[in-house]
């Protein structure tokens, strides 16, 4: 492999690890675990009947051997980064673990995956099409802020991290600022005469996201700061001087690729990337691409779900601790995500597949089949006034 992809690996490898540490549940589920399983195919289910009828001992030491197996993949990885064996590993271990529940399937997961089929796939020039995908995070990253929701909502709440940032918040300017400024590094980023500075520019933006949401200022979803770190360190690599030679009109302008501006035309892996990374987020506006992979990070646009209930004496005796201490009082329901939170350190993966397969989950411990469901906010970015409620009952759910 290209010498890019050792500090890559190592980078990729060591945030997977931190990832896992900050949310153990999600990797480990053990018999105490509450929110359940959401499976590629299949229905919902707790660890417990993942093993059928195993005993609780040996469920446990399966489901740590399974783990320990792919932490050792990884720990290797930061040994002996160019050894292509253990970067495949690393992506079916991954793999496996997702399939199992798609709750793993995060944005940074995506990502990480993403770049180690980079890395695998692409011989001639894994710099490049590296940076094509930290690009694209970046333009779509900022694309998705450009809305009401993160400028009224999210960037002052972001700003509340600490004294001296809380008063920038009343000003909507910034925000958007902030959200061309997230565009214009995946743009410099491409542009080889602006990337000595995008490196320190990049730094500088995750250092701030990495303390606004570290325990000295919001203390709010730490599983996100390894990526923080990981990107960062990616751009620094990325962006180091080239050393190919210029070929090609706009060569000089978009970076030295040996092959001009169009050089990812010939390159399968640029192509898929392109595809995946940049053209298919698009999709996700009108609800054809999940929200996971379309990049939406903190822009507040996601669409909301949950469940349920008009009256908590449907409820069976084994969920009512769950619903006391997860489900919101003035509503009366239950966010997935408030649930996942608490529990994985994770949000719930964000798809109606996913959303169903909980909800009919919950709706075969309810009795009253016209009195429960799935219920769900549709979000308009770009119109706060276009906010929807959805509200599916059980016994529609079980006739889909």
């Amino acid at each position: 492999m290209k010498s890019v992809s050792v500090p890559v690996v190592r980078l990729i490898a060591l945030a997977l690890l931190a990832h896992i540490a900050l949310s153990w549940r999600l990797w480990y589920a053990g018999m105490e675990r509450t929110f359940p399983l959401l499976p590629l195919w299949g229905k919902a289910h707790l660890p417990a009947e993942l093993w059928g009828n195993t005993s609780v001992a040996v469920q446990r030491i399966s489901e740590a051997l399974l783990l320990g197996v792919w932490v050792f993949t990884l720990v290797l990885s930061l040994v002996w980064p160019n050894d292509r064996r253990l970067l495949l590993g690393s992506m079916l271990a991954l793999l496996a673990f997702v399939v199992l529940d798609l709750n793993r399937l995060q944005p940074w997961t995506y990502f990480y995956l993403l770049t180690w089929g980079i890395l695998f796939f692409e011989r001639k020039n894994p710099s490049a099409t590296l940076r094509l995908l930290v690009a694209g995070v970046y333009v779509w990253g900022g694309l998705h802020k450009l809305t009401p929701y993160f400028i009224e909502d999210n960037f002052p709440w972001f700003c509340e991290a600490f004294a001296w940032t809380k008063p920038l918040g009343q000003y909507p300017e910034l925000g958007y600022a902030v959200a061309v400024g997230e565009i214009l590094l995946g743009v410099g980023l491409m542009w080889e005469r602006l990337r000595p500075f995008i490196r320190y520019l990049a730094v500088g933006f995750h250092a701030f996201i990495v303390l606004a949401l570290s325990p000295l200022g919001l203390g709010w979803n730490a599983v996100v700061l390894p990526w923080n770190v990981a990107m960062a360190g990616m751009v620094w690599v990325l962006g180091a001087p080239s050393q190919t030679v210029r070929v090609g009109i706009w060569a000089g302008k978009f970076g030295r690729y040996g092959g001009g501006s169009l050089w990812w035309m010939r390159s399968r892996t640029s192509l898929v990337i392109v595809w995946l990374v940049w053209l298919s987020p698009a999709f996700n506006l009108i609800g054809w691409w999940p929200e996971a992979f379309s990049w939406k990070m903190y822009s507040n646009t996601q669409p909301e779900a949950g469940f349920y209930v008009w009256s908590e004496a449907l409820l069976p005796s084994s969920w009512r601790p769950i619903w006391e201490q997860y489900a919101q009082e003035e509503t009366g329901r239950l966010l997935f995500d408030d649930w996942a939170m608490a529990e994985l350190h994770v949000p719930m993966f964000n798809h109606r597949h996913t959303q169903r397969q909980l909800a009919l989950y919950l709706c075969e411990n309810i009795e009253g089949a016209c009195e429960a469901g799935l219920w769900r906010l549709e979000v308009k970015p770009w119109n706060r006034n276009g906010e929807h409620w959805e509200e599916t009952p059980c016994s529609s759910l079980k006739v889909e």
